[in-house]
């Protein structure tokens, strides 16, 4: 079961959550026949669920269900699947033309990014300017299952996926994230005014502090 779970919806705003403990933390899906479509999932923390942080996409190959043209930014996700049955962070399934920027994902020790599973269709979706970290803290041990392939090196990912090659593998420097989920960053996190304005439609949109996305001309990576 998941914290949050859309299906079907269209032109949703989910923002500024908290979700743990949960099967997934927030699931957009669509299960039937149809699409859910211009979604916005922005500044949420979803950390130690079970299955994945985040689940995007229809999963039945048998119906036409897919999500389609929808943002996922500036959610901060951290060691989720504590089932450690090798989901990662987020899963993707059937989604089209989605962007996944300015997150932050930091997995548990089975250093594994996410999941992109091969069920069609999918095209058009975007993974790019995020930070990525692992409990081992390198960058030549992680795993991210794409399709029918797995890549186990930060780089040989980015160059044969091309996904996430403005992103970073750096510490985000949380104040205080095992001890009480404190996901702010510190003054030198890198993190900080890292990520890309243009994926931002909401000139109003704020962060998980109700504080402006953008300011000064900047946004950061995550929730904060």
């Amino acid at each position: 079961s998941a914290g949050i779970y859309i299906d079907g919806g269209r032109n949703i705003k989910i923002t500024r959550n908290r979700t743990y403990s949960n099967g997934t933390g927030i699931e957009v899906g669509n299960e039937q026949n149809g699409n859910t479509s211009n979604m916005i999932v922005a500044g949420n923390l979803l950390y130690q669920n079970q299955v994945a942080g985040l689940a995007v996409g229809g999963y039945d190959s048998k119906t036409t269900g897919q999500v389609l043209n929808s943002i996922f930014v500036n959610n901060t996700l951290f060691q989720n699947n504590t089932l450690l049955e090798g989901t990662g962070e987020i899963v993707v399934t059937k989604a089209s033309g989605c962007l996944i920027e300015n997150n932050i994902f930091c997995t548990n020790t089975q250093n594994l990014f996410y999941s992109l599973n091969p069920i069609l269709p999918q095209s058009g979706n975007i993974i790019n300017y995020n930070c990525w970290f692992t409990a081992g803290q390198n960058p030549s041990n992680i795993q991210v299952n794409y399709l029918s392939a797995s890549y186990m090196a930060f780089g040989t990912y980015q160059q044969i996926t091309n996904q996430d090659k403005q992103s970073l593998f750096s510490d985000p420097l949380f104040a205080n994230a095992a001890l009480n989920a404190d996901f702010h960053l510190q003054a030198s996190s890198k993190c900080l005014n890292a990520g890309n304005t243009t994926v931002i439609k909401d000139i109003n949109a704020t962060n998980f502090d109700g504080m402006p996305l953008i300011s000064g001309g900047n946004v950061n990576i995550g929730a904060y």
